[in-house]
């Protein structure tokens, strides 16, 4: 038997834990999760995004 955690990502209802709670194919659900919980991540993420869009000369993304 392994002492190996499960991560903290599943038992908030994440499909998956490997991205922080986001993911390149992330859907608005799981956006507005990881607002309500982590809403420092999210924040993140949405200022890369902005700063993406900024690059490519484009108005919105997915956030």
């Amino acid at each position: 038997m392994t002492n190996i955690k499960t991560p903290r990502l599943y038992s908030d209802d994440f499909p998956d834990a490997n991205c922080g709670g986001f993911c390149c194919q992330t859907g608005r659900k799981q956006l507005r999760r990881l607002l309500n919980i982590f809403p420092e991540r999210y924040y993140y993420h949405e200022n890369r995004e902005q700063e993406s869009l900024k690059l490519v000369n484009k108005d919105s993304g997915v956030i």
